[in-house]
């Protein structure tokens, strides 16, 4: 099973779709708050992420809401993307799918 940080675009290239996804042939789990501000995470473009794991037998998409009073750079863990006020719920979330994958 893996777990994806859904890092979209960068300007050093490193963004998740450009990587070699299709070599990936386990369980994959994409996890975003639909609120990420950060230019780099943006949810519209998890799509893209999936559509490159070709070959895992089981992927998903969870994108949520929620959590409260994020802080600072929108891009880091104290904003949407570190799952603020929201954190023990994505723990959860993420756990339980690892534990049994399901699309």
């Amino acid at each position: 099973t893996h777990c994806i940080s859904s890092a979209a675009s960068d300007v050093y290239k490193r963004q998740v779709p450009t990587q070699d996804l299709e070599a990936i042939q386990v369980p994959v789990l994409v996890y975003h708050h639909a609120r990420d501000g950060c230019e780099h995470c943006q949810a519209s473009d998890t799509p893209a992420i999936l559509r490159g794991l070709a070959r895992a037998p089981v992927k998903k998409l969870m994108v949520v809401h929620g959590g409260t009073y994020p802080i600072g750079d929108e891009c880091a863990g104290q904003h949407w993307p570190g799952f603020i006020g929201i954190e023990q719920e994505a723990i959860a979330h993420i756990t339980s799918w690892i534990q049994t994958p399901a699309p």
